[in-house]
Formats: C-alpha cells, sequence, structure tokens
C-alpha cells in the first residue's frame, strides 16, 4: 500500500513533468534552443552564396536539404550543386543536381538542375554525357525559357569532341540570339579560343574561380538588370578607388556574356580574374 505522502510526491512529481512538456511546445525557447526554420536557413544560405562564403551557404543549405520541406528543398539542393561546382567537386555537384531534379517533374527549377548536371558533367570533362544530358536538358525546355545557353554549351562539347564544323555551324546560329554576345558571329573560332585561354575544359578540386573585376567604378552603378538573380557581387577597395567584383563563377559561358554586358552597359573597365 503506498503511503499519502509517497502518493503525492509521485503526483507532484508527474504534473511537473507534464508543465515542463507543455513549456516546450508553447515556448520552446524556456527549455532549450529552437529547431531554426528551413525557410530562414535558405535565406541564410542563398545571402551566403551570394557574398561568396561557400563553406556557410554549404552549411545552411545542407540543413535546409535535409529538413522534408519541399517548397524549400529544391532550391537548397540546386544551390548546393552550384557551390560543389565552384569548388571542383563535380560529382557532389551532379548529384546534388540530380536530387533537385527529381523533387518536382515540373517546375522550372528542374530544368536549370538539368541543366546543372551537364554542367558538372562538362567541368568533369566528360564530354560525351555532357552532349546528352544539354540535349535532354534542350527538349525539356519550359514554353517562356530561352534556351540559347544551352545551345551553346551543346556546341562547346562538340568543339571538345573534334566535331568543329557542327561546334562551328551551331554556334554561329545561337550567338546571334544572346544579345552580348551578338559581336562574336562570324567569329566563332575566335570565341572558342577565348574561352579556352579562360581555362575551359577539364578541371580538377583546384579548379580556379572566375571573377569579374568591374572599375574603378564613380557613383552607384546598378547592375541588378544585368546580372539577375544568384549572381554574387560586392565592394572593394584599392586606396581610394571603389571596384565591384562579381562573382565567383562556374560557367564560362556566363563570364563572357556578363563581361560584354558590363562593357556595353558602363564606361569601367572590365577585367576577368581567376582566384
Amino acid at each position: 500500500m503506498i503511503r499519502p505522502g509517497r502518493l503525492l510526491a509521485v503526483s507532484r512529481l508527474i504534473t511537473g513533468f507534464l508543465l515542463f512538456l507543455l513549456g516546450s511546445v508553447v515556448f520552446p525557447g524556456l527549455n532549450g534552443p529552437a529547431f531554426s526554420d528551413p525557410a530562414d536557413d535558405l535565406i541564410l544560405g542563398e545571402a551566403c552564396f551570394m557574398a561568396g562564403d561557400l563553406v556557410c551557404a554549404e552549411e545552411k543549405l545542407e540543413d535546409v536539404a535535409e529538413s522534408g520541406q519541399a517548397r524549400t528543398v529544391e532550391r537548397a539542393l540546386y544551390l548546393l550543386g552550384r557551390v560543389h561546382l565552384l569548388t571542383g567537386d563535380f560529382r557532389q555537384s551532379k548529384e546534388f543536381f540530380e536530387r533537385a531534379a527529381e523533387k518536382d517533374l515540373r517546375s522550372a527549377g528542374r530544368w536549370l538542375a538539368l541543366v546543372g548536371i551537364g554542367d558538372a558533367l562538362f567541368g568533369a570533362g566528360r564530354h560525351e554525357e555532357a552532349l546528352r544530358r544539354y540535349r535532354f536538358a534542350l527538349s525539356e525546355t519550359p514554353p517562356d525559357v530561352d534556351n540559347a545557353l544551352v545551345q551553346v554549351k551543346i556546341a562547346l562539347c562538340q568543339y571538345h569532341l573534334g566535331r568543329r564544323r557542327e561546334a562551328t555551324a551551331l554556334l554561329g546560329e545561337v550567338l546571334t540570339r544572346i544579345g552580348p554576345l551578338s559581336g562574336w558571329a562570324g567569329r566563332e573560332e575566335d570565341f572558342f579560343h577565348s574561352l579556352s585561354v579562360m581555362g575551359m575544359g577539364p578541371s580538377t578540386s583546384e579548379r580556379d574561380r572566375f571573377v569579374l573585376l568591374l572599375g574603378p567604378v564613380e557613383g552607384n552603378p546598378d547592375l541588378s538588370n544585368l546580372l539577375g538573380p544568384g549572381v554574387p557581387v560586392k565592394e572593394s577597395r584599392k586606396g581610394d578607388e571603389v571596384f565591384l567584383e562579381i562573382g565567383p563563377l562556374d560557367d564560362e559561358v556566363q563570364v563572357m556574356i556578363l563581361s560584354e554586358s558590363l562593357k556595353a552597359s558602363f564606361p569601367f573597365p572590365v577585367e576577368i580574374v581567376t582566384r
């Protein structure tokens, strides 16, 4: 038989435990750290990516990727693919792009992931496989998307595979559709050569990252219309001179497009540097 005093003690213990559980649900911060919101982590991960802090970006985005929240996971997986492209881990990059492509079979994000798979294979020097992936992405192009950039990448694959005639013919057709690169039409071999000088081709884990250096600049030039989302840009100084650093970038064709766009839009010098 349980004595009244012991029964009262047990009752108080149970009541206290139940109150603790209630407090954990209603006021989670009182009893320990609250779980982070995947949407907040995604914002932080994107901010780190835009600032060029790939270590921070990877940490935050991996948390989001494992959260299971459909609205944020696909974007996190895609950005992780781009992070690993920049670090030269093409196997891991390809895996993240494939996971992103599997999340939603109808979204525009899936198409970007399909192109990303080709980018990872191209970066690894697997040009025949990259060519097949780019062609598949081309066949899956959403109705409101211009796929000219993918066709340039197909031409680059053909060029590396020794199919110069096909590569030059395709490039000549598509360059006129990309305003900033239209000046290269008729100079296709020069275009291929320029990309080769930049380091186009198989890369290693020590892969250089491209940065566009704009400046010295005056005033506050607005680059938003040229760069679009997902392109990091930050300010740097050399003495009294102000420069804008655009990147890091993992795509040589994107570097060429942005470089030509900046030259056409601003009177400031543009330099392509690797780091």
